[in-house]
């Protein structure tokens, strides 16, 4: 599976010569840097942010999550479209209303949609993230799943 997130509209211009200056970052998997999402969860969330700034606006990052870490319900005020890279990774509505996601797996979310999220129990899960702002979160307290679909 090869994941690629565009900025702008997709234009491909062939060149004769390589860019003695390439306006490129490639890292290899093991040089990523993971930092924690919360600090005082032990072993708890984690994202490696691939370009952009989560505080400021838009971005694109990966996100991994421990073995069996469920969420709560919650919303961004950001839109957002994301991909698994690995593990089994469960996301709905409601803990009544979840999909299974495996590799290749894809969802995308509207601001300010209720949702959550489950990892699988055997393997941590790691997914790929692009944001059209600043990564924020609002807990939302659901009674059914009829109304976290509203």
């Amino acid at each position: 599976i090869f994941l690629v997130f565009f900025n702008g509209a997709i234009d491909t211009n062939f060149v004769d010569t390589p860019s003695s200056d390439p306006k490129m970052v490639v890292t290899p998997a093991d040089k990523v840097v993971w930092k924690a999402l919360r600090p005082e969860m032990e072993n708890g969330p984690k994202m490696a942010v691939i370009s952009g700034d989560p505080q400021k606006g838009s971005f694109s990052a990966l996100f991994q999550l421990p073995a069996g870490m469920t969420t709560n319900v919650h919303t961004h005020t950001a839109g957002f479209v994301g991909a698994i890279i690995s593990g089994t990774h469960h996301r709905g509505v409601s803990a009544d209303q979840l999909v299974t996601l495996t590799n290749g797996g894809v969802w995308s979310e509207k601001s300010g949609a209720p949702h959550m999220e489950k990892c699988g129990d055997k393997e941590t899960c790691v997914f790929a993230v692009q944001m059209d702002g600043a990564l924020d979160q609002k807990n939302v307290e659901i009674n059914s799943a009829a109304e976290a679909a509203k």
